[in-house]
């Protein structure tokens, strides 16, 4: 799994942007249920990210960015 202190410093740096604590942040991240995170996003967003994850050619596509395979590879998904 990512080192601790680098997932820490991501739910830190999220908690503002999405008004969710970091400890609520980090819970959803280990326990991989981002439901609470996907609900604190405003409903244009939120709009976004089921729009991307509704659609399978597109979420193929982000799974091969380099830059998505590193984030999953960091958070041992």
């Amino acid at each position: 799994m990512a080192n601790e202190k680098q997932m820490e410093n991501i739910a830190k740096m999220l908690s503002s942007k999405l008004n969710m604590s970091s400890t609520e942040i980090m819970d959803s991240m280990k326990s991989g249920n981002v439901n609470s995170v996907l609900n604190s996003l405003n409903s244009e967003n939120r709009a976004k990210v089921n729009s991307i994850l509704s659609n399978p050619e597109l979420v193929g596509k982000l799974m091969e960015d380099k830059g998505v395979q590193d984030i999953l590879r960091k958070l041992d998904l």
